[in-house]
């Protein structure tokens, strides 16, 4: 790295620490939203199939 762009490495860093915590909840949301969905998704299939289905 050139020694003129010697203060650039340490805000690069604080940037990128401050978005992580950003990224990791945006994803961490939308994967609970998914679970979500796809367990609504696969309820409501159990009650469209109904118990003769499940073999109960």
């Amino acid at each position: 790295m050139p020694a003129g762009n010697a203060h650039f490495a340490p805000t690069a860093l604080q940037f990128h620490f401050r978005l992580l915590p950003i990224f990791i909840r945006s994803f961490s949301t939308a994967f609970r939203l998914e679970s979500r969905r796809a367990a609504t998704d696969a309820a409501a299939e159990d009650e469209e199939d109904g118990p003769s289905a499940t073999g109960l």
